[in-house]
């Protein structure tokens, strides 16, 4: 089955549709002449990364070998698992994308901590592994965004241990490599465990992160003013009643091909050890230039 392709892509940016073409070449061309990195080069995947770096080639590519460099040191925290192999996870529905958009067109991403159960902090990673390369699939989610909406309902102590400092790290790091020009995180349902968490937390999160997270606690109408009504459960105070959602999940099953695909993407061997490699190219070719010249 072919990679996805781009469709039109309407943009407040000043390039023309030719100059943007010309950015996706130039970055496609740098993945390909970087023999030890194997990952996806169509259209749409490219665009993720040049949309959250202003269209900068360079600064995409840059970004593109730091997640994935992130993906080989932490393989944990990646998709490494074909789709049916999430199957058990996926029916717990702690984490789902919900049907249709906010106000602003962003999807957005529902994670219910009430139902999380036995999953380890990898499975949650992996879960939004899924979700958010499935999302980032479609023009319209790299243009306007993702909102992640977690409700923390149910948050329990035994959660509080995920948020060891190198945990936090990992997952902060993944968070600002994302290939995502806008994400929102904004908090309901939260307690005073909620808030003992967050003091633990906050502290080793960069300001850009910060800056993107909102606390509503049980105020629905405070969540309405950035995300409207129209896409909520009514249990957030939204209009959508009889939400089923498992059925949620029949979103990625349609993409099923391309995830399983995507567990294969990465560095084929650590990123520093070619550093090395080429080093030590360019100091024989030097050599040589000398010795010719003697």
């Amino acid at each position: 089955m072919p990679e996805p392709q781009i469709n039109n892509y309407t943009s407040e940016s000043v390039l023309s549709d030719e100059e943007r073409q010309h950015r996706i070449e130039e970055l496609r061309k740098m993945i390909e002449d970087y023999s030890i990195l194997n990952i996806r080069t169509d259209d749409i995947f490219l665009k993720r990364f040049l949309s959250c770096c202003e269209w900068n080639a360079n600064d995409a590519f840059q970004r593109i070998k730091k997640l994935f460099k992130l993906k080989f040191d932490h393989p944990k925290w990646f998709l490494n698992k074909k789709l049916n192999d999430y199957d058990d996870i996926l029916k717990q529905t702690a984490k789902v994308m919900l049907p249709g958009r906010d106000k602003k067109g962003r999807r957005v991403y529902l994670s219910r901590m009430s139902t999380i159960g036995h999953l380890s902090l990898f499975d949650m990673a992996q879960l939004d592994d899924l979700w958010f390369e499935a999302m980032l699939n479609e023009n319209d989610t790299i243009e306007n965004g993702i909102v992640v909406l977690v409700d923390m309902s149910g948050y329990s102590w035994k959660m509080l241990k995920w948020l060891a400092p190198g945990n936090v790290k990992v997952a902060s790091t993944k968070a600002e490599l994302l290939p995502l020009k806008q994400m929102e995180v904004h908090v309901v349902n939260s307690s005073s465990l909620m808030n003992t968490a967050i003091n633990l937390v906050f502290p080793l999160l960069s300001q850009s992160i910060k800056d993107q997270v909102f606390f509503h606690y049980q105020n629905f109408p405070s969540l309405h003013e950035h995300l409207g009504q129209d896409v909520l459960p009514a249990c957030y105070g939204g209009t959508q009643e009889m939400l089923s959602f498992q059925d949620f999940n029949n979103y990625l099953y349609k993409h099923e091909d391309y995830l399983n695909r995507s567990i294969m993407y990465g560095f084929t061997t650590c990123p520093s050890a070619d550093g090395v490699m080429k080093d030590k190219k360019k100091q024989k070719k030097d050599s040589l230039v000398i010795a010719e010249s003697i």
